[in-house]
């Protein structure tokens, strides 16, 4: 069927709550936890953006994986490396999603 197809671009969302749990955990705790699932988040939207048509219509993700392995697992090493410099960034840092923008100094 097509719910699948259509529920595809709203999947990222459903990491959201996750995301927001997984700031109350120790750094390492964290990375564990978030680090796989954006690792293959990472990889498998590459490889639907590099080739949409198969990514769109095939059934499943390994499919999507096997036509290239190569790039495939370079995706993969790339997406973890990207995953654990986001990850190890200390929740106030910029870019880090923390607590929001800086607030002003009391005066």
């Amino acid at each position: 069927g097509y719910g699948p197809r259509l529920l595809l671009p709203a999947l990222p969302a459903l990491v959201v709550p996750l995301a927001r749990l997984a700031r109350r955990l120790p750094g390492s705790w964290r990375r564990r936890l978030l680090l796989p699932l954006f690792t293959a988040g990472f990889t498998v939207g590459w490889c639907a953006a590099l080739d949409p048509v198969p990514a769109f219509w095939s059934l499943g993700v390994g499919p999507l994986l096997a036509s290239s392995p190569a790039a495939a697992l370079s995706r993969v090493a790339v997406g973890a490396a990207l995953g654990w410099l986001l990850l190890s960034r200390p929740p106030g840092a910029p870019g880090a999603g923390g607590e929001g923008p800086p607030k002003a100094p009391p005066r």
